[in-house]
């Protein structure tokens, strides 16, 4: 295999695991705010971590 094709691999793995540990992370502090806070500050946090990120997309893809 060559050197370009194993850099490539490698950088393809960490990006995923990357993304697995981001999602750990959300999964985790969720977990923390349905217990702690009860469940409707768990659905606040889901929606608003999800909306938060759909704003942003449609800011970086609007079109005038």
């Amino acid at each position: 295999m060559s050197p370009v094709v194993r850099i490539a691999k490698f950088a393809l793995s960490g990006f995923i695991l990357f993304i697995l540990m981001m999602c750990a992370v959300w999964l985790a502090a969720l977990i923390c705010l349905l217990a702690v806070y009860g469940p409707l500050e768990g659905v606040a946090f889901a929606l608003g971590s999800i909306s938060l990120l759909s704003i942003i997309y449609g800011m970086k893809h609007h079109r005038r």
